[in-house]
């Protein structure tokens, strides 16, 4: 009987959201450079798979790839993701192997804005802004 018990309590343990399994996928696949940059920065760099420039994919799910010249300096920004309603790491995951497999693909459905449109705020202050809520 204790073992039925155990395993009907076991049901209603805590256990990993769709969100923190994402971003463990997209951490698995990221190499120890580019987990650093995510740690520290909320953003990691990608190196462009047909063409070689730098992106840099930040933690965000809209106009959050950046071409990047090899100071750091956006050169344009880009926006593109895959169909569906997914979490932030999937996203992530599949816009760097976007960029490092089919970059010519992915590049020809991107919106593309000028370098001055790079975000100034954190993802989470745009979203603020963006409803009003900040300053």
């Amino acid at each position: 009987m204790n073992g039925l018990l155990g395993i009907f309590w076991s049901a209603f343990e805590p256990r990993e959201t769709v969100e923190q399994r994402s971003m463990g996928l997209l951490r698995a696949h990221l190499n120890a450079m580019q987990r650093r940059q995510f740690d520290e920065h909320g953003w990691f760099d990608v190196v462009g798979g047909q063409s070689g420039p730098r992106y840099r994919v930040y933690r965000a799910y809209v106009t959050n790839v950046q071409e990047v010249r090899t100071d750091g300096a956006c050169v344009q920004v880009l926006c593109f993701l895959p169909c569906g309603h997914l979490p932030l790491g999937d996203v992530l995951l599949a816009q760097k192997v976007a960029l490092e497999v089919f970059e010519g693909d992915a590049l020809a459905v991107a919106c593309r804005w000028p370098a001055s449109a790079a975000r100034r705020y954190s993802s989470l202050q745009f979203v603020l802004r963006a409803a009003g809520r900040a300053n």
